[in-house]
């Protein structure tokens, strides 16, 4: 007789679910294991694929939850393809280049004098409050 808590069938959709997310943590691995890695996880998921006991299959998908549990903890949480995708793009002389962006100078460090230094916090002050100064309160 078998068991109440193991006569779960998993559903398709989770068995996909996890085969893909196995896959993409196969990509993230070395190059001389992807390969073999690969083809284990294909022929495993292709042969349990027509699996009619449901005990059988449910032992299969946490199997299948099991390597991918490992791949996690192995693999590099950000990989080379997630940040190939999007760039760090700044404009340099009016061209658009990629890198980072150059920290300003800092008025503690001596190069402006005080009535720049006077002027230009007053120019952030007004850019903080969206060209306003701080005080003038209009109503109506």
């Amino acid at each position: 007789m078998q068991q109440a808590s193991r006569s779960y069938v998993p559903h398709r959709s989770n068995v996909l679910r996890q085969y893909r997310e196995l896959l993409s943590l196969i990509k993230a691995l070395p190059q001389e294991q992807q390969a073999s890695a690969l083809t284990k996880a294909r022929a495993t998921v292709k042969a349990n694929s027509t699996e009619g006991d449901p005990v059988k299959a449910s032992d299969m998908l946490r199997d299948l939850v099991k390597q991918s549990s490992f791949l996690k903890t192995i693999t590099p949480k950000y990989t080379a393809r997630q940040g190939s995708s999007a760039g760090i793009f700044v404009l340099r002389d009016g061209e658009l280049v990629e890198g980072r962006a150059v920290k300003e100078s800092r008025v503690s460090d001596g190069s402006l004098d005080l009535n720049e230094a006077r002027a230009r916090q007053k120019e952030l002050v007004r850019r903080q409050h969206f060209g306003n100064l701080p005080g003038k309160k209009e109503f109506w």
